[in-house]
Order: C-alpha cells, then structure tokens, then sequence
C-alpha cells in the first residue's frame, strides 16, 4: 500500500465520520472522537478485506465496500460509547 492510497483511506474514511457530526450537531471534541474511530474501522476492514479476500468496491489497493461498512459500524460505536453517562446517585431524603 501507498503513501497516497493511504491518505486517500484517511479522507474517504473521514467523510461519513464528519457527516454524521454535522447531522447530529456534535462539537469538536466528538468529531476528533469519530473521525478516530472511522480510521480504526476503515483500516480494520482493509485488514479483513485482505484477509478474507474479498474484492467488494475496490479502489485500486483499497476494498471501498467492505471498508466504508466497518467505518459506519466504528462510527456507531464511538457515537454510544461518547454518549454514555453515568447515572447520578440518587439523594435520600
């Protein structure tokens, strides 16, 4: 793989990552947070692309398909996993 193949990964895997910020109105810190988890899950699916050998969308060296899916399923999970808030104790009275 290429400096360039690589850098075109980090754009395409960037673009759904600040989509989604921009449609559920995050701020910077989040999309820091999902542009990082678009990245592990755009160069995960490469890896299983590769490793299953499966061809879905290909861009020259990049699998597009399978790697835009695991993108969209990082996505979702840095979304939950930045939502989460612990529950308040209640006061007793």
């Amino acid at each position: 793989m290429t400096i360039a193949s690589f850098l075109l990964g980090l754009i395409i895997a960037s673009i759904p990552a600040c989509a989604f910020n921009f449609l559920v109105a995050g701020n910077l810190r989040k999309l820091l947070v999902l542009n990082i988890f678009s990245w592990v899950g755009f160069w995960c699916g490469q890896l299983v692309a590769i490793w299953r050998g499966w061809s879905f969308l290909k861009i020259g060296p990049i699998v597009l398909g399978v790697d835009l899916l695991f993108a969209l399923v990082f996505i979702a999970l840095g979304f939950w996993l930045t939502n989460f808030q612990p529950e308040s104790k209640k006061k007793r009275r």
